[in-house]
């Protein structure tokens, strides 16, 4: 079985075409290694692969639509960590990681990529991506696929999509979840020293261009050129050295943050998720965690969910005893007051004061 693993945060736009595009495959072979049909994936055939979904705790409709197509969810992270988790529970023999805003899938994509990995007897594997946007950006990948396909005896590449053994996999210890950049190239590395890696040449994914119409071609290409220096001289990049945007992030709303804000959002989800309630969706836990930041607000730190919600409460019944324009702490300050008149029966007198 093909385990097909997409990380996602906030991919409502793009994630349904990817998955439309794996719907239509062919998949399955008749007599002489050929496809049995040209039509699209029947449900017996849906049987030789799954599709898991790595959700970050998208608030958007990305995990209604993974679940319409019969997807299933694993809790997810940044990318890294996200491909991991969705390998966890993957019962496949082979991996395909790929991003979700991969819009379009050749013909007959999936049967003829595996078919020259098996032929090949590869370990681990990347294939042409191409973006869906400007001469210019073509050319660039376009010398960055082939030199891959150039120096693939030599070393290893991967970027956006690799296909790998479970085995080989296990073996490199999964995405190193550490690295801020270029964790897909170090993988792919990894994964030539353990075992045997190809570039297959089949015709090109195409791939959204959304990174490079908010950074800019020139730059972004920049960006990687240096990092793949670093890493020649360094090893992989485990500082936030380049300001590199992660897609993922960019969906929650705020597509200008730095990997660290990224990550901080992630961190956030995952803090949530160790305060108790192990067992609710990425979007529960995201609400615990906003409680316990609002609460953390008003100077108590240290307590629990329902510690926060209770102190946070309080917060907004005194704003609305006439003072919207407090501080939490002053706002906190003139609820103690008001409770104190309160029970001793005199509310007026605190008013007259």
């Amino acid at each position: 079985m093909l385990s097909i693993i997409i990380p996602t945060l906030n991919e409502e736009k793009c994630l349904p075409l990817l998955l439309e595009e794996i719907k239509r495959q062919r998949f399955g072979e008749g007599e002489e290694g050929k496809p049995s049909s040209s039509a699209p994936l029947s449900s017996s055939e849906s049987s030789a692969y799954e599709i898991i979904i790595a959700d970050a705790g998208s608030t958007d409709k990305t995990v209604e639509i993974a679940k319409s197509f019969g997807c299933k969810i694993a809790r997810g992270g940044m990318v890294a960590k996200g491909r991991n988790e969705g390998a966890k529970i993957a019962k496949g023999d082979i991996f395909l990681f790929t991003d979700a805003d991969n819009i379009y899938l050749p013909d007959n994509f999936l049967n003829n990529l595996l078919e020259e990995f098996e032929r090949r007897k590869l370990d681990i594997a990347s294939f042409p991506i191409y973006p869906r946007e400007s001469f210019f950006d073509k050319i660039a990948y376009g010398i960055y696929n082939n030199w891959v396909w150039l120096v693939q005896r030599f070393s290893a590449y991967a970027t956006n999509s690799v296909l790998v053994r479970k085995d080989t996999h296990q073996k490199i210890g999964g995405f190193d979840e550490e690295i801020k950049l270029a964790e897909d190239h170090f993988y792919a590395k990894r994964g030539k020293k353990l075992g045997k890696f190809g570039f297959i040449k089949t015709a090109p994914v195409i791939t959204s261009a959304r990174r490079l119409k908010k950074d800019g071609s020139l730059k972004t290409y920049l960006k990687y050129l240096a990092a793949g220096i670093y890493m020649l001289f360094f090893g992989p990049i485990k500082k936030d050295i380049f300001d590199y945007r992660v897609g993922a992030a960019n969906e929650v709303g705020d597509e200008g943050q730095t990997p660290k804000e990224a990550n901080l959002i992630d961190n956030r989800v995952g803090a949530a998720n160790e305060v108790g309630d192990e067992g609710q969706t990425p979007k529960e836990a995201n609400l615990i965690d906003n409680r316990v930041g609002a609460a953390n607000e008003v100077g108590d730190e240290g307590q629990t969910p329902k510690e926060a919600n209770f102190i946070d409460n309080r917060v907004g019944a005194a704003n609305e005893v006439g003072d919207e324009g407090q501080t939490p702490k002053e706002a906190n300050f003139i609820d103690n007051r008001v409770g104190a008149a309160n029970e001793a029966g005199d509310k007026d007198k605190l008013e007259k004061k």
